[in-house]
Order: structure tokens, then sequence, then C-alpha cells
């Protein structure tokens, strides 16, 4: 596998802006293979990656693999939202409230389960640290482990897409370490778990055993690794040391594209976006 270069633009998951863009060689894309490790490169290094509601900008891009959202967009159709964590959610007629059903039998990657509980716990760390994601939502009431009422003190269009962007992480990984710890080690329910983290050197992630969907993750391993010069990961890119290069510039990732080994790929949508009321 040569790789897959990722240029600079722009997509949405939900409420989460993520930035990138990106190119693999033309013969990687030509038959699927499964297991191994995916190794790629981020032009940009992480920062805070595990406590949801200070993960920002392009911290989604590697906070996204081990941590998933209550819903997410659907990718043949990313105007509409579909069940990821959450598997039904029901808004209440007078638009009060949300009956949010969630997925049985889903575990953090510390063994602890994912439940009504811990969406609870997260909504409330959102709301102490006043992410505008719920500046809508004035409390949370657990019916059962599998079902959260989410109350609203009010309500807009935009409620459900900002709802189905949360991110889920472990409240007993929190407590037991502290959010200092927290926000580098990210403990959510994904296909796959983090090993090592080294800022501004590598993410390193395995396959989740106990993973939900049984028949995921189809890769033993996910490696993000951190080189921001061009020319040093154009040069790693080439030798194959890394299958994907993420948040490349608009010039270098045209350079690559011209030699004719590598497909680029791009999302779209706004940079930054300023309502007026």
């Amino acid at each position: 596998m040569k790789g897959y270069l990722v240029k600079t633009s722009v997509f949405v998951l939900v409420a989460c802006f993520i930035i990138s863009l990106g190119a693999m060689s033309a013969s990687a894309t030509d038959k699927v293979k499964y297991g191994g490790t995916f190794t790629f490169n981020h032009g940009k290094e992480a920062g805070i990656i595990g406590f949801p509601p200070l993960v920002k900008g392009w911290n989604n891009e590697y906070a996204c693999i081990p941590l998933e959202t209550l819903m997410e967009s659907d990718p043949d159709e990313p105007s509409k939202i579909v069940p990821r964590l959450a598997v039904s959610w029901e808004l209440a007629p007078d638009k009060s409230h949300y009956i949010m059903k969630l997925r049985k039998g889903v575990k953090f990657h510390d063994g602890t389960p994912f439940n009504a509980q811990a969406v609870n716990w997260v909504i409330e760390k959102y709301k102490d640290n006043n992410n505008l994601a719920v500046v809508n939502v004035s409390s949370v009431d657990v019916l059962d482990d599998h079902t959260a009422k989410i109350n609203l003190s009010k309500w807009d269009n935009t409620q459900t897409y900002y709802l189905a962007g949360l991110y889920s992480s472990s409240p007993t990984a929190y407590e037991k370490n502290g959010e200092d710890w927290a926000n580098y080690n990210p403990i959510g329910t994904s296909p796959f778990k983090v090993t090592e983290f080294k800022r501004k050197v590598h993410l390193k992630l395995e396959k989740f055993k106990d993973y939900y969907e049984k028949e995921y993750p189809r890769l033993d391993g996910i490696k993000i690794v951190t080189i921001s010069d061009p020319m040093t990961a154009s040069a790693a890119l080439k030798r194959g040391e890394i299958d994907a290069w993420m948040n490349v510039t608009q010039v270098t990732a045209a350079e690559i594209a011209q030699e004719g080994n590598w497909n680029v790929s791009s999302g779209y949508g706004p940079y930054y976006l300023i309502n007026y009321n």
C-alpha cells in the first residue's frame, strides 16, 4: 500500500466540524484487505482528545476514533441522522424533552457498562463546561439503564444535531484518574481502544475485542503519527512508511496528485459560519 493523502478542507460530523483532506495510492483502493495496522500521518499534533466537552477543532479527528457519539451522520446522506449509541430518540409533542433509547450490551474500553447513567454524566460535564451543544438542555432523567429523558429549556431545529454529536466516555475512568488524565486518555466504546499516546509523536490504537458489533473492526489496529514538516511527510508516504496523510496543504496535495499514483479526496463545508439574529 503506497498511502492515502489528505489535504485541508472541511466536512461536518453532526455538531463537530472536522478539518481534513486526503489521498491514497490508486493500487491500494483496488482490493479489500482485512487485518494489519493502518498507519496515517496527521499534519497537526493532537491536544485534548479524551475528555469530551474539551475536544475542539481538529482534535475531533483523533477523538472520533476511540470515542463514539450518540448518533451520527449517514455516510450516504450526511443531512440524515442515524443511530449509533442511541438506537432511537423521540421528541415530545410539546418539544419539552426527548426520550432516548440506548443500545444494550455496550462496554467502555475499561470494561464498565455504557448506560443512561453514563449519558447523564457526560451531559452534565458538557453543561459544566458551558458547551453550546447542551445550552438548551436543562437536565437528564434516568428512566432505566437504557432509557434517558433529556429535558429541554427550549427547543430549536438544531437540537437533534447537537445531541447527536455528543461523545461518550467512561465516567468510572474519569472519577478514578481525574480530568487532567482524562484529557489525554480517551476511554470510549468504539472498535479501537488507545494503547499509547505520545503527543507530537503518535497515537496507537488496537482492536477492542468486546466491541458490540462483533463483525468489526476489520483492522487489527490504527496508528496516527505526527509529521508536521510536509517534505518529511511526503517522503514517508512515498516510501510506504505511512498509508495515508491527513491535513495536507492544497499545494502539497496537488503536487503529489500530479504524479498519478495517488487518489486525493476532500470534504466540503463552511470553515467558519456567523449567524445574525
